[in-house]
């Protein structure tokens, strides 16, 4: 049970940590303050999550998303895009989490998560704040170099573009084609923050593939759209699965651990 808590909670703190790296290094100490306090605010409300499942979740799109880091198997999520606003993902990294799917209510700024362990099916909820929910996102200038490496993607043409900072190093492949399954794309992108910075950057295309190296950490990463099935179709029933707010599962999880086993 304890997994099932650990690996929702790190998707937790994905959401809230993505994309902040830079930042946190160029704030005052007054700013940091400020940050941190905003960070434990969107903290509390993810984990007293309120929202309600729905009996099932359609999905009528599929991108397929490769994901490679330093000293790990590489990983292939299916992102799934659903008409109703909703967005839906598989292939979660580690054992535990193989056959977990996740669901992210827009409607209601929530993540579900759903897992099954001995013949239980439990559904965790958590509150999105941020680009997750659908929030509005605050513009910001972002001023990418053009480089002379191209390479195609699912077809298109991609030109390289990079973003350095003392920190870190980020090149995109983003193509300036234009298609109704490149716009699918940027969307499941943008809403998702699969790729950092992605809404901030459409004035130069579609996103397709990012790789990041960070410099103190001295890792590398990398992500890269290699399927789109605009065709498929999917719906994922919720309604036999045990729901409950992270906060909750934590709780019991503890009171499990502190009641002495036979």
């Amino acid at each position: 049970m304890k997994k099932i808590s650990s690996i929702l909670l790190a998707l937790m703190l994905f959401g809230l940590s993505f994309g902040q790296e830079d930042q946190n290094f160029n704030m005052s100490d007054e700013e940091s303050a400020e940050f941190e306090k905003q960070m434990m605010e969107a903290l509390e409300q993810m984990m007293s999550s309120t929202a309600e499942l729905q009996d099932a979740y359609k999905f009528n799109g599929m991108v397929t998303l490769k994901t490679e880091s330093d000293g790990e198997e590489p990983m292939t999520m299916e992102l799934w895009m659903g008409s109703d606003g909703n967005f839906g993902m598989s292939g979660l990294p580690g054992q535990e989490a193989e056959n977990a799917f996740v669901v992210y209510d827009k409607n209601q700024s929530a993540m579900f998560m759903f897992m099954e362990e001995q013949g239980q099916k439990f559904a965790m909820s958590m509150g999105m704040p941020g680009g997750m929910a659908g929030k509005e996102v605050k513009s910001k200038e972002i001023e990418l170099e053009k480089g002379k490496k191209k390479k195609k993607i699912l077809d298109y043409k991609c030109v390289e573009y990079r973003l350095d900072s003392p920190y870190k190093k980020v090149t995109y492949w983003i193509t300036q084609e234009k298609s109704n399954e490149l716009k699918s794309i940027q969307d499941l992108m943008i809403n998702m923050e699969l790729f950092n910075d992605a809404e901030h950057l459409t004035e130069y295309g579609v996103i397709l593939g990012m790789e990041t190296e960070n410099l103190l950490m001295e890792s590398s990463s990398s992500n890269e759209v290699v399927a789109l099935d605009n065709m498929a179709n999917f719906v994922f029933y919720a309604s036999d699965y045990e729901l409950m707010s992270l906060k909750e599962l934590m709780e019991m999880e503890k009171s499990m651990m502190e009641t002495p086993q036979d």
